[in-house]
């Protein structure tokens, strides 16, 4: 979790004639945002798309399926009314000197993109999407303690999840 935010001006170096995109979830950008300075001061023009699901939502999916649909600490709340929370990443963005857009519906995110990747400079997209929807490979984590235990132990629970199959199937 985390890298590809960094890693992405790696690539980019590596690659400099095409174009370099770096799909993230909103948690792990968090967790290294300060790259955006770093490309700036470099001039790597990557492209970092953040999934913002307002929430760790890999983390709390795990903590649903470990702790009987219990999650602590996983989703980002502001408020009296505890309002799904996140920061403007593509004011984030903009701060650094980095063009941030911000999707909020499905039919701009097309047009975001291509934009973001013919622009030919840093750009970051703050693309909204439902924090409802399970990641795949959280999936295997609907199983209860027991079932993941027996699993990691006796059929190799990494390997199912690497490879997307259910650990029972």
């Amino acid at each position: 979790m985390g890298f590809g935010v960094s890693g992405i001006l790696g690539a980019k170096l590596a690659a400099p004639d095409r174009p370099c995109l770096a799909v993230i979830g909103d948690g792990g950008f968090t967790l290294t945002p300060h790259v955006l300075a770093t490309a700036v001061e470099y001039d790597i023009p990557a492209v970092w798309l953040v999934w913002n699901n307002f929430s760790w939502a890999a983390i709390r999916d795990i903590q649903y399926g470990m702790f009987g649909g219990r999650e602590i600490g996983t989703g980002f709340y502001a408020g009296e009314k505890r309002e799904p929370y996140s920061p403007d990443f593509a004011a984030m963005a903009r701060s650094y000197g980095v063009e941030g857009i911000t999707v909020k519906h499905s039919d701009q995110h097309g047009d975001a993109l291509g934009h973001a990747l013919v622009l030919g400079k840093l750009c970051l997209l703050d693309v909204h999407v439902d924090d409802k929807v399970n990641q795949r490979w959280t999936r295997f984590f609907s199983y209860s303690r027991k079932e993941f235990l027996y699993c990691r132990h006796s059929r190799g629970a990494y390997f199912s999840v690497a490879s997307g199959r259910q650990p029972y199937g």
